[in-house]
């Protein structure tokens, strides 16, 4: 590490960190490097080989002790780790959760508990590698500990939405400067969050940013992690409104994360009917079509064409809503043409023509993915 606390040549040399975690990377190299005080990091892995690269990488910045917890130890044995970590000198530890077997209630809230003696055996840095799931339910079952972290990194694969059927922008995992703006943000984010002083309305809004901008990016886990943060936060504050909000974005994560039935569950019974007694009739449509969505990646390809013909173009017609007119269109278009059927065709060409038109006319960047699309199906350029 050179002394303005960027990695050192030698560190940046290292191969196997991926583009999208290198934002990710570089802010644990920091703080690996001069670590000062106790401090939690969350580092949020899928996959065994890579979190050791990264391991090794660290290692080439400064020493450190590693653990790994197998599925029958307990916190205690964490603790143990921390202890033996600190008469080795290096003030720094790896712990290793198992990526395939994510912690129960019990250890958790055994964990919590712990929490102080687990910072005085170790006043250094500690990296807990865990899976997605292990991270939610330290969240909701540690909740001291979990404030206690200092940041929170992902180092999980970037997963490619194949769930929505519209080629949008809105529809793509963010890449390139669109990507590190929105990393910059959830930085700045998860300090704000770090801030003690900092709880009810504002953290949970934060929360809830936060789970819309790793959606941006791609990654389901660490989005819903927020999202259900958020939705417990803004419940317990009152507002239904924003909680329901919280709520559609977890079954956003579920339905792309393969569990449409809890998708569809959770936006039908917690969703909906909050914004049905609110009189939300903007926030109805777009529940509807998520509904839609989850319906159609089930096969009910029917019910799903109903909802947007009748429950959501309507709606988006007479509040003049252009852009999610435009969307509903497509995913409508999209519809017709996997159903098939006689005046299916030409219905779909219309509407995505219209789509096309729309896009243009307002300079968004869906108006090449229309055109693109419109070639694919029909094999010319919109008109």
């Amino acid at each position: 590490m050179n002394a303005d606390g960027a990695p050192s040549d030698a560190a940046q040399a290292l191969p196997d960190v991926r583009s999208e975690h290198s934002g990710s990377f570089v802010r644990l190299a920091q703080l690996w490097g001069h670590p000062g005080h106790f401090s939690l990091v969350l580092a949020a892995v899928d996959n065994i080989a890579y979190r050791d690269a990264l391991i090794e990488r660290l290692g080439q910045i400064a020493p450190a002790e590693r653990m790994d917890l197998g599925p029958e130890l307990g916190p205690d044995e964490w603790l143990i780790g921390a202890e033996r970590a600190q008469l080795a000198g290096s003030g720094r530890l790896h712990l290793c959760f198992p990526l395939d077997r994510p912690r129960g209630a019990l250890w958790w809230q055994q964990a919590n508990v712990l929490r102080e003696r687990l910072a005085d055996a170790l006043p250094g840095i500690q990296v807990l590698w865990l899976s997605d799931a292990d991270i939610d339910a330290m969240a909701h079952q540690a909740p001291d500990l979990w404030n206690w972290r200092e940041m929170v990194v992902s180092f999980t694969a970037v997963v490619t939405r194949t769930a929505e059927p519209v080629a949008g922008s809105r529809f793509e995992p963010a890449s390139g400067k669109e990507a590190v703006e929105v990393m910059a943000r959830l930085q700045a984010i998860e300090q704000y969050l770090a801030r003690s002083d900092l709880e009810g309305a504002g953290s949970a809004n934060l929360h809830l940013e936060a789970a819309q901008a790793y959606w941006r990016l791609g990654q389901m886990g660490r989005s819903a992690e927020h999202a259900r943060i958020a939705a417990l936060a803004f419940s317990k504050g009152g507002d239904e409104l924003h909680a329901a909000q919280a709520k559609a974005q977890i079954a956003r994560c579920l339905h792309v994360q393969g569990q449409p039935n809890e998708a569809l569950r959770l936006l039908t019974s917690e969703v909906l009917p909050v914004f049905d007694r609110l009189g939300d009739v903007r926030s109805r449509a777009v529940t509807m079509g998520k509904i839609a969505d989850v319906l159609q990646a089930r096969g009910d390809l029917e019910e799903a064409l109903r909802i947007r013909r009748e429950e959501q173009l309507p709606v988006y017609e007479q509040l003049g809503d252009v852009r999610e007119l435009l969307v509903g269109r497509v995913n409508l278009a999209v519809g017709l043409h996997l159903r098939g059927h006689g005046a299916d065709s030409a219905e779909a060409a219309r509407l995505l023509a219209l789509a096309h038109q729309a896009a243009q006319q307002m300079q968004l960047p869906e108006a090449s993915q229309v055109a693109q699309l419109y070639q694919k199906l029909f094999g010319m350029s919109p008109p």
